[in-house]
C-alpha cells in the first residue's frame, strides 16, 4: 500500500450547518415555546417533526439551551 503524505485532518469531511436553516429553525422553536409556555424540549422537538421539520431531539435542546 502506498503512502499519499496527506495528514487525516485534510482526509476529513466537517459538515457545516447551513445558516439560513439554522435561523429559521430556532425562529421556529421560540415561536411555538411562546405558544406553548408549559411545553418542554421534547414536547417542542416532537411538535417539529409533526409539521415536517426533519430534526434530531439533540439539535432541538441545543438551540434550546442558547
Amino acid at each position: 500500500m502506498q503512502r499519499l503524505g496527506v495528514s487525516r485532518s485534510v482526509q476529513r469531511y466537517k459538515k457545516r450547518r447551513k445558516q439560513e436553516e439554522e435561523a429559521r429553525l430556532r425562529k421556529a422553536i421560540i415561536d411555538l415555546a411562546h405558544d406553548h409556555r408549559r411545553y418542554g424540549c421534547r414536547r417542542v422537538a416532537n411538535m417539529l417533526c409533526a409539521s415536517g421539520w426533519h430534526v434530531n431531539r439533540k439539535r432541538v435542546w441545543r438551540i434550546w439551551r442558547e
